[in-house]
């Protein structure tokens, strides 16, 4: 017997493909983005001398934990990087005066127009490189595309939404066995910064 699809799941016939609502919602933020590319196509080149480096984690406190052991990596790999992080107000408190934050942005609401906003603040800020740890923001991706980093880092945690493709490198490696931690180092080495013998996790104010 063929599954029946709840209907506030239903599928509709898009060009000669089925695609879900959620899909249909990738589409259109594709297109936009597409857009804003024409008129603003400029990109922030990597600067390995002096990186500007952008940390997303937008989920719970737990996530923002397991980010610290990462900030020294980066600074110990980048003595003279600038490091931000954006984060939800529940993990503000973790990297409130963390050593390795240069500076810290916190996203309050989940709508599209709050992430939205923070577009124009971070494209001053001329950010080279975005790592994203964790989102559960579908515009999250979205808003990492639209900084003009170079390099934008995700790995295999359901933090793209389905837009995978907006970043420039999408690790793919299986997370189901590889502690919390790990999994940010994975993201950083893609950014040449090497996994620490002994990773300490920060100090929360």
């Amino acid at each position: 017997m063929k599954k029946q699809i709840p209907v506030h799941n239903q599928i509709l016939k898009y060009p000669s493909q089925i695609v879900t609502f959620k899909q249909l919602k990738n589409h259109l933020i594709l297109w936009l983005l597409r857009l804003f590319n024409l008129f603003f196509p400029r990109r922030f080149i990597f600067n390995p001398e002096a990186p500007k480096i952008l940390l997303v984690a937008t989920t719970a406190l737990g996530d923002s934990i397991w980010l610290t052991p990462l900030l020294p990596a980066i600074k110990k790999r980048y003595p003279f990087s600038y490091v931000a992080v954006l984060c939800s107000p529940l993990g503000q408190p973790v990297f409130l005066n963390q050593p390795g934050v240069d500076e810290l942005f916190v996203l309050k609401g989940h709508s599209s127009w709050s992430i939205l906003k923070w577009v124009p603040t971070l494209r001053r800020r001329r950010f080279q490189a975005t790592l994203l740890s964790h989102a559960s923001q579908r515009m999250i991706p979205a808003l990492i595309f639209l900084t003009g980093a170079q390099q934008r880092i995700a790995i295999n945690n359901r933090s793209c939404k389905g837009l995978e493709n907006l970043m420039t490198v999408f690790d793919k490696t299986s997370l189901e066995q590889i502690h919390t931690v790990e999994a940010k180092f994975i993201l950083a080495h893609h950014l040449d910064i090497p996994r620490p013998r002994s990773p300490r996790l920060g100090q929360v104010s």
